[in-house]
């Protein structure tokens, strides 16, 4: 098997061109053409795989046709290993192979062999996000094939269809097929590897057609870098309120710095994360730069720590999930009758209602949360949790005429202040007479 792999930093892009310095640096790409298996390296959560099909080899006057091509960019797990075979390049009068990755995902069939009278037809991607097909081989010129033969289909390039052959010039295309033998003594030119098709050759005992060139398999992808990335949480104190959250930015890069674009939130390992949950992932601008959403109901301190591909990006400082606060405009406090005796039987009800910054209703306080202000001598009983969430009432009896407005605070924070409540003398009867609690008379 020949196996080449070749990093394609910024140095070898100039010497090629200044126009794709952006579009490939920072990327690996390794090439088989032969049948084997790829394991993918650490740090890596999908890569870019591309296969051409053997070409088919010439014949007695038809050029072979080029193989197909076909692409698909794949999630993957790193360490995880995938088989592939390469499609052999026909003999002459023989069809290319097909070229299949992972059991078929993406594949590309091979060309077909020239024939008698016309060239081969080339070969097709079978399955993949994207498709090419190979360039046809070309027709001798003569019907007793004793004139020029037909070359072979040029394959598939990323970009488009192979090209067809011209008689007996060759197509081309990322494999340029072989030039058909130009007399009775020339044999027909091999197809260029990927997936060129072979040239055919002149008349009946002349020389032999050219054989087509085997497929190949193309794998690019780009390893992120612990160095190069970033992880950070902001703000790093939060409401545990289900609603307020944090957001982590991830800055994800390879070794050369070059942000790696096109994750999903499936490729990234998020440890650390205790009752928090996660939403909202999207990837924003500049290339390679990730947001997500924490949100929690839990009071706790938490330090997420960033994988992708088992390579660990880092983890944000401290995010403490803090009990919610009180908000006093999102709050309040009402109580109801505004009149009540004052036999310190008869109460008023003060009905509490609790949220957050967020209007996230604030549930579990307790009557020792509360401070009532103001309450000159009534007395406070009865304290419950009611619905709905947030909402709690507090009884207050007294025995005193006053007139009272009550304040209430939870924490430092003033929820707000009743109206005024007026606790008022009780009448009772005694033989016939009522008698007011300012001691005056009426007959009855």
């Amino acid at each position: 098997m020949l196996r080449s792999r070749f990093c394609l930093t910024g140095l070898l892009v100039l010497l090629f061109s200044l126009i794709a310095v952006e579009s490939v640096l920072g990327q690996t790409t390794e090439v088989f053409t032969a049948d084997g298996d790829f394991t993918v390296p650490a740090g890596v959560s999908n890569i870019t795989v591309e296969v051409w099909g053997g070409g088919g080899g010439g014949a007695r006057a038809g050029g072979g046709g080029a193989g197909g091509y076909a692409r698909s960019v794949l999630p993957i797990t790193s360490g995880t290993v995938l088989p592939f075979t390469v499609g052999a390049g026909g003999a002459e009068d023989a069809a290319g192979g097909t070229t299949a990755f992972d059991g078929g995902v993406v594949a590309a069939s091979g060309g077909q062999a020239g024939g008698v009278t016309a060239g081969g037809a080339g070969g097709s991607g079978t399955a993949g996000e994207i498709s090419f097909t190979g360039g046809t081989g070309g027709t001798g010129s003569d019907s007793n094939q004793q004139f020029p033969s037909g070359g072979g289909g040029g394959s598939p390039t990323e970009n488009g269809d192979g090209g067809d052959a011209n008689g007996f010039t060759a197509g081309t295309g990322e494999g340029n097929g072989g030039a058909g033998g130009a007399d009775r003594n020339t044999e027909g030119g091999p197809g260029v590897v990927p997936g060129g098709g072979g040239g055919g050759s002149a008349g009946p005992g002349g020389s032999a057609a050219g054989a087509g060139a085997g497929g190949q398999v193309r794998i690019t992808y780009q390893v992120a870098s612990a160095g190069n990335s970033a992880v950070a949480a902001a703000p790093l104190s939060v409401e545990a309120n289900g609603v307020a959250s944090t957001m982590l930015t991830l800055e994800v890069a390879d070794s050369d710095g070059v942000g790696i674009a096109g994750l999903l939130e499936g490729d990234f390992t998020f440890n650390g994360t205790g009752s928090a949950d996660a939403s909202g992932f999207s990837e924003t601008g500049p290339a390679g730069t990730y947001t997500i959403a924490f949100t929690n109901e839990t009071v706790e301190n938490l330090s997420i720590q960033v994988e992708v591909g088992l390579v660990d990006l880092g983890t944000t400082a401290e995010i403490s999930f803090v009990a919610p606060e009180a908000s006093a405009g999102n709050s309040t406090v009402v109580a109801d009758p505004l009149s009540v005796l004052a036999n310190g039987v008869a109460s008023t009800t003060l009905t509490l209602e609790v949220a957050d910054s967020d209007g996230v209703a604030i549930t579990g306080l307790q009557a020792s949360d509360f401070t009532f202000n103001g309450t000159g001598s009534a007395d406070g009983s009865g304290f419950s949790e009611t619905g709905p969430a947030g909402t709690y009432t507090i009884a207050f009896t007294n025995e005193t005429v006053e007139d009272l407005q009550i304040q209430v605070e939870v924490g430092s924070v003033d929820l707000g202040t009743t109206a005024q409540i007026s606790f008022i003398s009780p009448t009772y009867t005694i033989r016939g007479t009522i008698v007011d609690g300012g001691g005056g008379l009426e007959n009855v």
